[in-house]
């Protein structure tokens, strides 16, 4: 609401009155700029810590994708800022805030800029690039950038807080230093390159391969970025220099294009530049070169003899026509390493290193045999066989660039290490050594054997069902969604992820129906680095008819597709491979079991997995079906589908002749004891007697079926349901210990998939799967039990196993990578922007809610730019603001602003008399009414909290009005009274209305305790006029009596009194 406008304030702050590049911000030119700025920066942070994390998660450091995502961030809030401002163009505060992100974002990008060139010095020059005294002045550099903007920032907001004429020259001198300095680093790049370009090398120097790409590309990208953030310096610089104008008359060079133009603008290009240009592949260089004062650190950390490196780059002509990797003979090639970690060169055929693939719904997929070596010292522990877990402390594990563990040493004291280092073939001192603490240790990855990635996303629905009902209910409506490719990248990116998150680096995967999202299941699972078996589910009845394959030839057809895809994606079976699956017997036709069973035999290596004997139901539903055969043993046998790669999940109610025929066959066993227990019914396999039988046991989830996904829950509900089992059968089928547990979970696991040669333990030649268990999680805390000084390794091993969660899985790794996923991106990148309209909610006083009509709702971009704003200068009608605007005293001088009005909510009733005066708008009768007439309904209320825009209806509740009655004016003598309790506007009852009158009430006859006090100016006279207006409750009877108030106001000062 508006109303007679106040004097200035007297400040402090007081408002500059000279003018400013931009000027002050406005609803119409500057709000839909800033928004579109605002796109672009959050498009930008996200990709920038998506390639961030992305990269970390692979061993790829690279601190500047960070700090652009930190540039980023700081630019929202700069245009948020703006936003806010131009809707409160008289908050000096929002104001002076906005200043500040504006000035002080920009350095992050100089910085940057100087460190890629001082790299390329480096290279080039390495001489002069790495002398102690070169590196001391850069960090002179970066430093003085750091106090320069905290000096800048300073004067910045004092010369809002000071009148003082030296003070204000003082200022001005610092920020003129300060431009000037920031243009000079700005240009340094420049400088660089020039002598890099021009300075003579000795002929026997060359430059020193760093990252990936030309070096040519490299100077082109740097310089392109270099002349944007100049420009941008050297115009700001140069304005700044110009003697200062009044803010009535500004020069071409204050206008909002040039502002716009040389600050987001300029940035906008150069963080584009740093994104598609792939500055984090380009400008890459090994963690420790400082250090070692060469880029070839990490390459001597993975086995390679820094003396015999040689550059592959030849001394500049050649590389710069040639390509990324060009040697003296023309041919073209990449660093590659043996088994033994040494490096190699092998000619490019597949990979080009100046293209990288940018995907946003998977992490990049790392070259296999590309890894590097590394090795730990500290706790190890392993399972050897399923009653023996192996302890190792002060163990020292060393895991070659081909993934494969090349040594495992018992007994091993810090000073041992590099003599152990050494003795395997590798470089003592640069090696990577990771140092166990106390409390941290490393395991197995675990293996789930069983477990349906179409189901992620219904986990823990269907309890209580027994399993046809629960099919045909709950899954195959939800399976069915898989039919869109979109979907099923979303839900398997959030599965795979998941299950990495939770220490699986292993899963056997049943996929849906659809081939193509199987496909699609795969290849995720190969691009975020899961090991995984994944099959397409055959099933072509006993299912609706809408989830079911058309015919017994479209499922196998589709079903040898599958499996020549994956072949082509990963050939060597690296990480994926195809897995036949059957979902079981009452879903495969006869046609259709005998067709997989063909290609079981001729394909002896594809593993194959169904259910089997997994409840009472579906085993008598399989005997109708199958009637020839007298159990699922012989009736799968039949097919050639129960061979040593068999894995059949549940296997609850096995006879004799199962057990044995599985133990002739070597087939696999998956225990999925969560699923068994928490159906229609409680079931529970006697897994002691397989294996006291030997038959191959594994874990699994079965998630979905279970509504669990992490194996330590399996693994907990196997040791309940044994003890259970103990009960049940009295004593003669023990339970499982916990060892016994942590066996089905990894090296069990590893047998029941045939992979025990390559994963399972820590054995010497074995992948190194693995799980760096941290117990004492100080960022993320976990709920673990605490761990206690006299704690031994086995104590604080079963602590994890019974009360540990994925927050103590700090690192996951897969044939030697890091692969953990950690929490969504876009879940952190929703959470960050949430928290920007939150800080902009709070400085504009507006809180959305989810209550309301539809056409109450507001899009995002209306929430920013027009949530707040005044009525006459919001082109759109979304909230107005409440009566306690209306006497608010301006900041400033108004700055008029011509927008077409919304319409009116009260055409008949009331009429809105707009100003472009701050807070001079009111509104006027158009209607003639008798004393106590109820001029108007309040309809059109969204509920609120207390704020200045916000009338009170309660005592503690609050609405905002939406309507033409905003513009009501406070009034020491008003026409009108607001009965909050009726939700009515009604005429005062001590005088009639007439056609003109003002429309005004009196704000405490609603408001207890204001959010913003004011001092009236209603003219009312004196004696009338109550002057400070803060609500009821700091008035005096004497002050409240002969007003109407409302009945939550009179309830409240009964209260006050007593």
């Amino acid at each position: 609401m508006s109303s007679n406008p106040q004097a200035a304030t007297s400040g402090p702050p007081w408002v500059p009155n000279t003018a400013s590049l931009g000027g002050i911000p406005t609803v119409p030119v500057d709000v839909p700029i800033d928004a579109v700025f605002l796109v672009l920066f959050i498009v930008a942070a996200a990709s920038h810590m998506t390639i961030f994390r992305r990269n970390l998660a692979r061993g790829h450091k690279f601190i500047p994708s960070g700090a652009t995502f930190g540039f980023c961030m700081a630019r929202i809030v700069a245009n948020v800022l703006r936003i806010v401002w131009a809707c409160r163009p008289h908050n000096v505060r929002i104001a002076i805030a906005s200043q500040i992100f504006v000035a002080a974002g920009v350095v992050i990008l100089f910085i940057l800029n100087l460190l890629y060139a001082h790299r390329m010095l480096r290279a080039a020059h390495p001489r002069l690039g790495w002398s102690r005294p070169l590196s001391y002045l850069f960090k002179a550099l970066y430093a003085l950038v750091i106090v320069s903007l905290a000096m800048l920032i300073t004067v910045t907001v004092q010369s809002f807080y000071t009148l003082n004429t030296n003070t204000r020259r003082i200022d001005r001198d610092i920020q003129l230093y300060g431009s000037t300095y920031f243009m000079t680093v700005s240009f340094l790049p420049f400088l660089i390159i020039a002598y890099i370009l021009l300075a003579p090398r000795p002929d026997t120097q060359r430059i020193e391969k760093f990252g990936k790409g030309r070096w040519r590309t490299k100077i082109i990208l740097l310089c392109a970025t270099t002349f944007f953030l100049c420009l941008g310096a050297a115009f700001r610089c140069g304005t700044s220099y110009k003697n200062p104008r009044p803010a009535a008359d500004p020069a071409w060079y204050h206008h909002k294009a040039c502002f716009y133009v040389f600050n987001f603008g300029v940035e906008i290009c150069a963080v584009y530049i740093y994104l598609f240009g792939r500055f984090d592949q380009r400008f890459y260089v090994p963690d420790g070169s400082s250090k070692v004062r060469h880029f070839r650190g990490k390459l001597a950390d993975e086995g390679s003899d820094p003396k015999e490196y040689q550059p592959q780059v030849s001394n500049g002509e050649r590389d710069e026509e040639s390509g990324p990797d060009t040697l003296s003979n023309g041919e073209t090639g990449t660093v590659e390493y043996t088994n033994e970690g040494k490096m190699t060169y092998s000619p490019a055929t597949v990979f080009d290193l100046l293209s990288v693939q940018m995907d946003s719904n998977a992490a990049e997929a790392t070259p296999q045999g590309s890894g590097l070596p590394l090795a730990f010292h500290g706790t190890i522990i392993h399972s050897l066989d399923v009653d023996e877990l192996e302890i190792i402390e002060d163990g020292l594990i060393i895991v070659g660039a081909d993934g494969k563990i090349e040594a495992l040493r018992k007994n091993v004291s810090k000073d041992e290490v590099n003599g152990i280092v050494s003795e395997v073939g590798y470089t003592p001192d640069v090696f990577p050594v990771k140092y166990l603490k106390r409390g941290e240790f490393l395991c197995p990855g675990f293996i789930d054997t069983h477990n349906h990635a179409p189901q992620w996303a219904q986990r823990g629905v269907g309890r209580g069902l027994v399993i046809m009902d629960w099919l045909n209910k709950t899954t195959f409506p939800h399976e069915a969604k898989f039919e869109d490719p979109a979907y099923a990248k979303r839900t398997y990116a959030s599965c795979v992820s998941g299950f990495l998150r939770q220490g699986i680096t292993t899963a056997s995967y049943y996929g849906s129906k659809h081939s193509q999202a199987s496909k699609i299941l795969a290849e995720t699972c190969l691009e975020i680095g899961q090991r995984a078996y994944v099959g397409k589910c055959n099933m072509n009845r006993h299912a609706p008819d809408w989830y079911r394959d058309l015919t017994a030839e479209a499922s196998i057809k589709e079903t040898l597709d599958f499996i020549a895809h994956l072949r082509k994606i990963d050939p060597e079976k690296s990480l994926v491979t195809p897995i036949l699956t059957p979902r079981f017997a009452i879903s495969c036709t006869h046609d259709v079991l005998v067709g997989l069973g063909k290609i079981a035999k001729e394909n002896p290596d594809l593993p194959i997995q169904t259910h089997f004997n997994e409840a009472e139901q579906e085993m008598e539903i399989t005997k109708e079906l199958f009637p020839e055969f007298k159990n699922e043993a012989d009736l799968y046998d039949h097919f050639n589908l129960l061979t040593e790669r068999s894995i059949l999940a549940h296997c609850i109610f096995l006879n004799e002749y199962e057990m044995k025929r599985l133990k002739e066959l070597n087939c696999g066993v998956s225990h999925c004891p969560i699923s068994n227990t928490t159906g229609g019914v409680f079931m529970i396999a006697p897994i002691r007697e397989y294996l006291r039988r030997g038959i191959k046991v594994g874990l699994g989830t079965d998630s979905g079926g279970g509504y669990s996904s992490s194996i330590l829950d399996a693994m907990r509900q196997a040791f309940i349901v044994s003890n259970a089992q103990q009960t049940f059968t009295k004593g003669t089928d023990p339970s499982l210990s916990l060892k016994e547990c942590f066996f089905l979970a990894t090296l069990g696991g590893a047998q029941v998939c045939c992979l025990d040669d390559r994963i399972g333990n820590f054995n010497v030649g074995k992948e190194f799967d693995a799980l760096e268990i941290h117990t004492d999680v100080t960022d993320q805390p976990s709920i673990i039990t605490p761990i206690e000084d006299e704690d031994s390794s086995d104590i604080i091993w079963e602590k994890f196993l019974m009360s540990g969660d994925d927050r103590n899985i700090a690192k996951v790794y897969v044939r030697g990578k890091s692969v953990k996923v950690t929490t969504s991106l876009l879940l952190e990148y929703h959470l960050g922007f949430a928290s920007l309209v939150l800080l902009y909610c709070h400085l504009s006083g507006y809180v959305p809610f989810l209550s309301g009509t539809p056409s109450q709702t507001l899009r995002p971009f209306q929430l920013l730019a027009l949530a707040s704003c005044p009525p006459s200068y919001s082109p759109i009608q979304t909230t107005s603001l409440s009566h306690k605007e209306a006497t608010m005293a301006p900041m400033a001088d108004p700055q008029p602003v011509q927008v077409q009005p919304p319409p009116p909510t009260h055409p008949s009733l009331i009429k809105v008399i707009r100003s472009n005066k701050p807070f001079g708008s009111g509104a006027v009768s158009l209607v003639d009414l008798p004393a106590g007439a109820v001029l108007a309904k309040i309809t059109e209320a969204t509920p609120g909290t207390k704020a200045y825009t916000s009338v009170q209806t309660g005592p503690d509740t609050h609405i905002e009005l939406n309507s033409d009655l905003v513009f009501c004016n406070h009034s020491c003598a008003p026409s009108l009274n607001f009965d909050m309790g009726k939700m009515e506007v009604r005429v005062v009852d001590n005088k009639p209305l007439k056609a003109g009158d003002a429309l005004t009430f009196f704000y405490p006859s609603t408001e207890w305790d204001m959010d913003q006090p004011f001092n009236c100016n209603c003219g009312a006279g004196e004696g009338i006029c109550r002057g400070w207006i803060s609500g009821a409750k700091t008035m005096s009877k004497e002050e409240l009596s002969g007003y109407w108030l409302n009945e939550h106001i009179v309830e409240l000062l009964k209260k006050q009194d007593s």
